[in-house]
């Protein structure tokens, strides 16, 4: 756990101006138990109070400032700190009381709030001296670790810095990740040569009999992430849901679903965020629901995912006249086409796209309905390749199957309660502008 705890700090840190490393409050909050902003708050002013009781410098420690968040549907400036290693430590402590019994004598920062008492390592070294030290330390690991698995020439060390490389620049903030350590023409080169081909091919129709209606849940766990699968045995049962509010705003999948008595669903469509406010007011592509286009963003052909009259999963590029002679009923654009015909599209490599939360929706011969949702950005779950998305959806036997919008967009409802954990640290996720919802 204090390892899973130190990686996901490796990748939050924040270099300041004088070379020192900082981690954001709002940042850490999302990997404690059981902390809400209050409590944090609180606690963070309990170990300044005592500290500056006991004449020590916080100054360099913890540092006021103010980040900008989403609120679900607007941009708002909130209180927040920059904080030290030693405090971020700390808090964790504070938090995870599991761990209680790891404080070691030189840590000084500790039961700060609650007792306001610290220990000083035995040569009674001044905070910043240790801090230096500490920060020190970690600079030539980190550096050492940069250099080491970027710029060895060697395939499984090339293969986890394309990796690297992917999963920085698909993000919307931080992609500076990537850009720091690497020139434009080396980061072009993994971005373009990691992504196989497109299927030339359109998915092809199966005769399939559903003998019963059920839905069962599956845990999906592996090293690197947890998530759940659902599977659906009659697709009729699977439609899609747009948002009441469609033009203005999205809505929460929990609401997409209760307000269709539906019984499960997950996250569909992509959206436009013009001005970066999450609103999720119009679609990326097309969006069809029960058979009428809802939004045609004027392509000449248009990438799709979704099912026809029949009920089969189509997934395909085609012309609006193809696409209302096939009948489709309920459909969206797909980011990404992962199976066609039983053929995968990735048969080497990792699929491009990096390590993110993920959903995808597939279908068996049998007309089964596959809908995965992988947690991904946080402790518990770092996230999964489009090629782990693909395997999962092969071994319980996909014929056709496609990503859907994935990130902070992924989340999964069943059972009157949500099943997976959003990235973005809240239970119900973000605003979605479509969803595909099943009904019982």
């Amino acid at each position: 756990m204090i390892k899973k705890y130190n990686d996901v700090l490796e990748k939050l840190k924040i270099e300041a101006y004088n070379g020192e490393f900082y981690w954001r409050a709002r940042d850490i909050q999302f990997l404690l138990e059981n902390c809400n902003w209050k409590k944090l708050d609180k606690t963070i002013r309990g170990i300044e109070k005592a500290c500056k009781n006991q004449n020590l410098d916080t100054s360099k420690d913890i540092i006021r400032t103010k980040t900008t968040i989403n609120d679900g549907e607007s941009r708002i400036l909130v209180e927040d700190y920059y904080l030290s290693n030693l405090i971020a430590q700390q808090l964790f402590y504070e938090f995870n009381k599991d761990f209680s019994d790891n404080k070691k004598e030189n840590t000084k920062f500790i039961n700060a709030h609650s007792k306001t008492k610290f220990y000083v390592t035995k040569e009674k070294k001044s905070p910043i001296t240790y801090a230096f030290t500490v920060l020190l330390a970690l600079f030539i690991v980190f550096v050492l670790s940069v250099a080491t698995v970027f710029y060895v020439p060697l395939k499984p060390l090339r293969d986890l810095r394309d990796l690297y490389i992917a999963t920085a620049m698909t993000t919307y903030t931080h992609k500076w990740l990537a850009t720091t350590f690497f020139d434009e023409e080396t980061i072009n080169e993994v971005m373009s040569t990691n992504v196989p081909e497109d299927f030339e091919d359109n998915s092809e129709t199966f005769n399939f009999y559903v003998a019963e209606d059920t839905i069962e849940v599956i845990d999906i766990k592996e090293n690197n992430y947890v998530g759940k699968l659902l599977k659906i045995s009659n697709p009729s049962k699977v439609k899609l849901a747009v948002s009441k509010y469609y033009g203005t705003r999205g809505e929460f999948l929990k609401d997409l679903v209760e307000e269709n008595n539906a019984v499960a669903g997950i996250n569909g469509s992509g959206f436009i965020d013009e001005g970066g406010h999450g609103k999720a007011a119009y679609p990326v592509g097309i969006l069809i629901k029960d058979g009428k286009i809802v939004y045609d963003p004027g392509y000449s052909k248009y990438d799709i995912v979704g099912f026809d009259k029949y009920d089969n999963l189509i997934v395909g590029t085609y012309t609006k006249k193809e696409i209302q002679e096939l009948g489709i009923r309920d459909a969206v654009e797909p980011f990404y086409k992962l199976i066609v015909n039983k053929n995968e599209r990735i048969k080497s490599g990792n699929g491009g796209y990096g390590l993110h939360p993920r959903t995808a929706i597939g279908q068996t011969a049998t007309g089964t309905v596959l809908m995965l949702v992988i947690d991904g950005r946080q402790l518990h779950s770092i996230g999964a390749t489009m090629k782990d998305c693909q395997d999962i959806l092969l071994e319980h036997g996909a014929v056709n199957a496609a990503a859907l919008d994935g990130g902070s967009s992924s989340i999964m409802y069943y059972n009157k309660d949500i099943q997976t954990k959003s990235s973005n640290g809240t239970k119900n996720g973000r605003y979605l502008p479509s969803a595909f919802i099943v009904y019982e």
